[in-house]
């Protein structure tokens, strides 16, 4: 996801298009992938690059789904 001129860009691929490498994250808690889009464009990161927002597996749900 990227924001030039006040637009957000979202692009659906497996990286970012950046030729920059970055260090670090951030860890968002959103209930669906429009609320964690809507949340990773108030940071301050994608006025100047662009970020990947991934999804993560909460283990915790997995575990109770398989019964271990």
């Amino acid at each position: 996801m990227c924001i030039r001129a006040g637009k957000t860009f979202v692009l659906d691929g497996p990286f970012a298009e950046t030729k920059e490498y970055r260090a670090g994250f951030n860890l968002l808690e959103a209930d669906c992938e429009d609320e964690a889009i809507r949340m990773a464009a108030e940071l301050p990161w994608p006025q100047t690059s662009c970020i990947e927002v991934r999804p993560l597996r909460v283990f915790a749900a997995v575990r109770l789904r398989v019964g271990v």
